[in-house]
């Protein structure tokens, strides 16, 4: 349990330093440099700590740890592409919906119980749209397809990379395996992506990107601990806790986009997030029967 409140504690944290270096930077930059220091982090200490690693994990494993982390790194590009113009408070909500695909999913391949699946739905669903309800009534960069469209693909493809992680760490898949893979992934695409622009463009992204270097080895640390004590906690737990635990997340991350950006937060939008925690709550209970 300890692992997975350290691992909200900065994925909160790191949510915010998200939003705040966006604001003037290159997406692809960033995702490249953090990914760059996270590895070098992660490698440095599996050479200490983990020397054989790989002998740990069979060809087959491996591959299906991958195909976890491309998903992941496809949930990364499309927070970041919906944060670098949106706001934390939309990006926290569209959050709260990865414990109801989890359970969902659970309800249809894994014979989950569905005795409060429908009550816990109920109150997600309506809870979710009077929350888009209340939005759609500002003049904000939010109401708009494209955000909807990147935070809905976002919750789709971290909810199937958290489940195939879990399922991979409870094949007996090191932890840092994972994470290293996971954090290779993303460096892959990202790296990919910034040097298709034209040679001119690269030069004026790190110009102008070269002064976020300290900013982003704090994020590359913070990211690091997050991803670390999540999959630690992942793999001694189950996917519905990990998912329930992490409402903590957009909730925070949701309350530093009021403090640190001004983002309103109103009393219906209290209400709203209030009923789908008590959704998420409700799934949960399933969770005894899935493990009786």
């Amino acid at each position: 349990m300890i692992f997975l409140i350290l691992s909200i504690l900065f994925y909160s944290i790191n949510n915010y330093f998200w939003k705040k270096v966006l604001k003037d930077s290159n997406i692809w930059f960033v995702i490249s440099l953090r990914s760059t220091f996270t590895i070098i982090i992660g490698t440095i200490a599996s050479y200490f700590y983990f020397p054989a690693i790989l002998k740990t994990i069979s060809w087959d494993q491996l591959k299906l740890v991958l195909f976890a982390s491309v998903l992941g790194a496809l949930g990364l590009i499309s927070m970041v592409s919906a944060l670098k113009n949106g706001s934390l408070r939309l990006f926290g909500l569209f959050n709260l919906l990865t414990v109801f695909l989890t359970v969902t999913y659970l309800i249809v391949f894994e014979n989950l119980n569905v005795k409060y699946y429908l009550f816990g739905s109920f109150f997600i669903i309506v809870g979710f749209a009077f929350y888009l309800i209340q939005i759609k009534k500002e003049a904000t960069t939010d109401n708009s397809l494209k955000q909807y469209s990147l935070l809905s693909l976002m919750v789709v493809f971290f909810s199937s990379s958290g489940l195939l992680h879990w399922y991979n760490l409870k094949a007996s898949v090191p932890v840092m395996v994972s994470l290293l893979t996971q954090e290779s992934t993303v460096f892959c695409i990202g790296t990919f992506i910034l040097l298709i622009h034209p040679h001119e463009v690269i030069i004026d992204i790190v110009r102008n990107g070269f002064n976020k270097i300290r900013f982003v080895f704090i994020m590359a640390i913070i990211i690091f601990l997050a991803v670390w004590f999540g999959f630690m906690g992942l793999k001694i737990t189950d996917p519905i806790v990990s998912s329930l635990l992490s409402l903590s997340v957009p909730i925070i991350t949701i309350v530093f986009g009021s403090i640190f950006f001004k983002e309103k937060i109103n009393s219906n939008m209290v209400f709203s997030l209030l009923l789908v925690s008590v959704g998420a709550f409700l799934l949960y209970l399933d969770l005894n029967y899935f493990y009786d």
